[in-house]
């Protein structure tokens, strides 16, 4: 019996030994599968996509050099479409007439606030509103050098100004010329008061050189303006060359005795 149980033991050991290590290799396939699976998982995560941190450095950077050559693509396609633009002659000159209306100033108010501006002063509102008017008196005004020189400015254009009083405004020697040489260009205003501005020599000076070449005023006032022998001096030559000046008022100024000469040569 033993024998015979030692037989069926032997017997039936293989098998069962078989059986065992089949399972023990399937089980072990089976774990080498998860093993594998997870190993795969963990290092690639979802499909198409990798967690190595020097994948991701390239691939980002692909990335960003195509959203880059994108980016210039489109930009040149932007220049491109500026560059056929501006060589369209159509186009040329549409903007040219657009930007010389815009610079047109019929009213001179822009110029004059523009050089309020240069000349930092501040703009003369009653002047705003009267500069189209064919009188402007702006006496006592208090405008100064400076101030005038901003006056003068819409001035040399201004075609409805035809008598201009600025009596009083404390312009000396820089503001008189500047209206001196306002009244170079300007052709239409035939009356002017600039008396008690204490213009000086070197106004004086100013004044004689606008009269060599202005053609159109009739009536100035000069008086009050501490002018002397030396003024006497520029405005002597310049009234003999000037016919047009009917009135002209030199009182209450220190000429002295080249006031004589002044009106030997000043014959209206």
């Amino acid at each position: 019996m033993v024998h015979g149980k030692k037989l069926a033991k032997e017997t039936l050991l293989p098998s069962v030994l078989e059986d065992d290590d089949a399972e023990t290799e399937s089980e072990k396939l089976q774990l080498g599968e998860q093993i594998e699976g997870q190993t795969e998982f963990n290092v690639c995560g979802p499909k198409d996509q990798c967690s190595s941190p020097d994948r991701n450095i390239q691939d980002g950077g692909e990335r960003q050099d195509e959203e880059k050559v994108e980016e210039e693509e489109i930009e040149q396609e932007k220049r491109g479409g500026e560059e056929r633009v501006s060589s369209d002659p159509d186009y040329d000159t549409d903007l040219e007439i657009e930007d010389k209306e815009e610079s047109y100033d019929p009213t001179g108010q822009t110029c004059y606030m523009e050089a309020c501006k240069k000349y930092q002063v501040v703009p003369a509102s009653y002047f705003l509103r009267h500069m189209q008017n064919s009188e402007l008196s702006m006496m006592h005004r208090g405008l100064g050098p400076q101030g005038t020189k901003a006056l003068a400015v819409p001035l040399v254009t201004n075609t409805s100004i035809l008598r201009l009083n600025l009596q009083d405004n404390w312009m000396e020697e820089m503001g008189g010329a500047a209206i001196a040489e306002m009244l170079k260009e300007n052709c239409y205003i035939t009356e002017v008061d600039l008396s008690d501005n204490n213009l000086g020599d070197y106004g004086a000076k100013a004044i004689a050189g606008m009269l060599k070449e202005n053609s159109t005023l009739v009536n100035l006032n000069l008086s009050g303006n501490h002018f002397t022998d030396k003024s006497a001096e520029y405005l002597g030559p310049a009234l003999m060359t000037n016919t047009k000046l009917q009135h002209l008022d030199l009182s209450y100024n220190a000429l002295g005795k080249s006031a004589g000469s002044i009106a030997i040569s000043y014959t209206p």
